[in-house]
């Protein structure tokens, strides 16, 4: 027998302005479901209600008793047709908004599998990384051109150097001893503890002088440089850029490259020897700290021993990675802080990325340096 399901209330459904407008209802005969009444926003709630009370399945429904239907309505049929019920005797007004207001729910598009997202990422950033050496080297090119014209003495700023100096090298000094210090001392501590299972103790003074004098001295030393200066050069210029300095000495006649990349990249050139020289020493004294009180090899046999196996090429070797390293890390800081653009979250972003990409060069000039002068016997 047919049930009936139907929901009534005032003859103003929920504010609808057709006063004496049926709510909505349902009669369910078997499997087959009739709509009838209003089927609009102003009676989305009992509509839903009454969809809510039907208990048994049904699969065909039909609109034939709905006197009026509306988007809201439209959409809520809609929801039942896309379980599969079959929509019968409509009428076509009401089967052009149905279709209309049906919802397409597009599948999603499946991207390229892990694998390749990965190599595409890292080709990415190895573009990213030949473009920003071409964009240094370029920016080295420019300032080697320029930099004669500057070489006389009344033009070539030389306070601006001296200033840079103090900063660059003398302030760095207490942090380079102090790190190259604890260096050596591991280094020697490691190697005597490896060492004295072979009895061969004293040696350790012979590696202490090849590994640093020749790699970790200067080493160490450019990579903390890098951090300190590389990433302060890119913060002062991004600075002086967001602020309109440079624009403003554009316009006095001055050439920004010049009265601001030069001085630095000057100073930080003439700095990094003189430190990787005192971090030579540090290393060492850290070094004899270590064998004097693990292995009871006194200042003075330490010093014979040194003088024994010392060479003057790994000194030498050391002393002449130091230039370039200062170069690379200076025109790093520099380009790169006169390619800021925005505001103080962009400067930050830059000079982040001017200490990775100084470290960076530093090891690879490092490795390139090594390899050359295994080649050259040297």
């Amino acid at each position: 027998m047919p049930s009936r399901m139907a929901t009534r209330s005032n003859p103003d459904p929920e504010g609808s302005p057709g006063g004496a407008a049926f709510l909505p209802s349902l009669e369910l005969r078997g499997e087959f479901l009739c709509l009838s009444g209003e089927w609009t926003v102003y009676t989305l709630k009992a509509a839903r209600a009454c969809l809510g009370e039907i208990t048994a399945p049904f699969n065909s429904v039909s609109l034939d008793k709905v006197s009026r239907l509306d988007t809201a309505g439209a959409l809520l049929i809609n929801s039942l047709l896309e379980k599969g019920i079959r929509l019968e005797n409509s009428n076509p007004d009401f089967q052009a908004l149905l279709a209309i207001s049906q919802v397409t729910r597009v599948a999603p598009e499946f991207g390229p599998p892990r694998w390749l997202r990965f190599l595409n990422a890292v080709g990415w950033h190895v573009l990213d990384e030949l473009r920003l050496l071409a964009g240094v080297l370029s920016f080295m090119g420019e300032l080697v051109r320029r930099a004669p014209r500057y070489c006389r003495p009344r033009s070539f700023p030389l306070s601006a150097t001296v200033y840079h100096l103090e900063r660059v090298g003398i302030d760095a000094l207490p942090i380079v001893c102090l790190l190259n210090f604890l260096i050596g001392l591991v280094i020697a501590y490691m190697a005597a503890s490896s060492l004295s299972t072979f009895g061969a103790q004293i040696y350790v003074v012979a590696l202490l002088e090849v590994v640093v004098l020749r790699e970790m001295a200067v080493l160490t030393t450019a990579i903390l440089v890098a951090g300190r200066s590389g990433s302060a050069f890119t913060a002062q210029l991004g600075f002086m850029l967001y602020n309109q300095e440079v624009d403003a000495m554009r316009v006095m006649g001055m050439d920004p490259m010049i009265t601001l990349a030069l001085p630095r990249i000057l100073a930080l050139g003439l700095s990094l020897p003189c430190l990787v020289l005192v971090a030579d020493l540090m290393s060492l004294a850290g070094g004899l700290a270590a064998v004097w009180v693990s292995m009871d090899i006194t200042p003075a046999v330490f010093v014979q021993e040194l003088q024994k196996h010392i060479q003057v090429r790994h000194i030498l070797v050391g002393l002449v990675k130091a230039p370039f390293f200062a170069m690379a890390i200076g025109c790093v800081g520099c380009f790169l802080g006169f390619r800021a653009k925005g505001g103080a979250d962009a400067i930050g972003l830059l000079t982040t990325r001017s200490v990775v990409e100084s470290i960076f060069l530093v090891i690879a000039l490092n490795a390139l340096f090594a390899l050359t002068f295994q080649y050259l016997g040297i």
